[in-house]
């Protein structure tokens, strides 16, 4: 939306220097609209700094060429209004809904005494400043899965982008090719600078983060579009078709093997949950996405720090306790069986008498299988698999014992499928 502003902008700015005050006055309503996008955005998600980057300092240059610096200076300060107005009232919106705020506090004479409060100030909820805060802890940095700085240039761009890079790319050497020669600078297509700019620059600057993932190179798809699409109608029919099989290709992998055995997990935990009441379930999901908690079909009662991860959570229902360890290392696993182990061992010295008892499943892909299969301390039973399931940062064909694979003698796909591609439920033995 900023970049297509920009470019619907820059007209603007060069009539405005025939039309004088009622031109500038015209590109004013746009810089007011753009200024609300542009703290919409940031309150959304500060990345969103990324991908705006080059469109603001493409429209301030233009300013510039066309008006000179001061003029530049008087449409930038245009900007300001509507970024304080709608960041005050994103600040309001926020603090009410997370609790520092109430609707009584707005009166004249108590909106005066909590904006002069220290204290008060100090506990708004100002959405970008707390993304920054999260995202510039060591701690919390660690739990999040650290790629390579390449990442998204080699994989995440190809993955979401192929068929527009394999009908683009012609354009793209061309472009590139007349920047180097001086004859042809001035019959470059400035749009398509701008457009392949507002790709590169994005990717670069996401590129320096080390939590990379593709959704997060998504809002390329514009100005990729809007740069290929004269090559993209020139191939019209073979471009529709490789994007229509990409794109189906990427839906059953993404929308049913990647982490798929998620879902008909929770389905047997439910019936586990259901059938059993007298039992206190403690689930443990290891390298796995968040789990779905509200298809367990139970009334949660309270909500605590998970046990042995200080950063992650744990959820207790009536009698069922979800430990999400999400990437965590195998020594925060070891420590949460050890202090759940320990926690059953007294329930059931204190509760013999009674029907009650203590069960401890994990649920991990099967990729890490030997982890459960030969352990020193504890003794797992495999309970169940759940089909397709794959996650990529555990990766497929992984070392394993002879004794600990798991063989179907009728079928070898299902053997490489049971071995690598599943999701594992295991019952930790007491």
């Amino acid at each position: 939306m900023v970049m297509l502003l920009v470019l619907k902008s820059s007209p603007l700015i060069h009539k405005c220097k025939t039309e004088g005050k009622k031109g500038f006055q015209l590109d004013s309503m746009y810089a007011g609209l753009l200024s609300v996008i542009l703290t919409v955005g940031f309150f959304l998600r500060l990345s969103f700094a990324a991908f705006i980057v080059w469109p603001m300092f493409f429209w301030y240059l233009s300013i510039v060429y066309h008006h000179g610096y001061m003029t530049g200076i008087k449409y930038a300060m245009s900007l300001i209004p509507g970024v304080v107005i709608t960041s005050l009232f994103f600040i309001t919106v926020d603090s009410i809904y997370y609790g520092s705020l109430e609707f009584s506090q707005f009166t004249l004479t108590n909106l005066v005494k909590t904006f002069s409060s220290v204290d008060i100030v100090a506990n708004l909820t100002i959405t970008p400043f707390n993304f920054y805060l999260y995202n510039t802890d060591i701690t919390k940095l660690s739990e999040q899965t650290l790629h390579p700085h390449i990442t998204h240039l080699v994989l995440n761009v190809p993955l979401l982008f192929c068929p527009l890079l394999i009908w683009g790319t012609p354009q793209i050497i061309t472009s590139l090719t007349n920047l180097f020669k001086t004859n042809k600078i001035r019959s470059i297509d400035k749009t398509n600078v701008f457009l392949l700019l507002s790709v590169v620059i994005p990717v670069a600057i996401l590129s320096f983060i080390p939590h990379q993932e593709a959704r997060f190179l998504i809002p390329v798809i514009i100005p990729l579009l809007l740069l290929f699409c004269k090559n993209v109608k020139e191939y019209s029919y073979h471009f529709k078709m490789s994007w229509v099989v990409w794109n189906i290709i990427g839906f059953m992998f993404f929308g049913m093997v990647h982490q798929g055995g998620l879902l008909p997990c929770m389905h047997t935990l439910h019936n586990l949950v259901k059938h059993n009441p007298q039992t206190n379930y403690h689930f443990i999901f290891f390298h796995t996405y968040m789990p779905p908690k509200h298809l367990l079909a139970v009334e949660k009662s309270s909500e605590s720090h998970m046990i042995g991860s200080p950063a992650n959570k744990n959820v207790t229902f009536n009698h069922v306790t979800v430990h999400d360890l999400a990437g965590a290392d195998f020594k925060i696993l070891t420590q949460t069986i050890e202090k759940l182990s320990k926690y059953s061992s007294h329930f059931e010295k204190d509760f013999e008498d009674e029907e009650e008892t203590v069960a401890i499943y994990v649920i991990s892909p099967s990729a890490l299988h030997q982890y459960f299969c030969i352990h020193d301390n504890y003794e797992f039973t495999l309970e169940d698999q759940f089909y397709f399931h794959l996650g990529l940062e555990d990766g497929i064909g992984a070392i394993k014992s002879k004794a600990c694979l798991i063989v179907d003698k009728d079928n070898d796909f299902m053997t490489f499928i049971k071995n690598d591609m599943s999701l594992n439920l295991y019952k930790l033995s007491t």
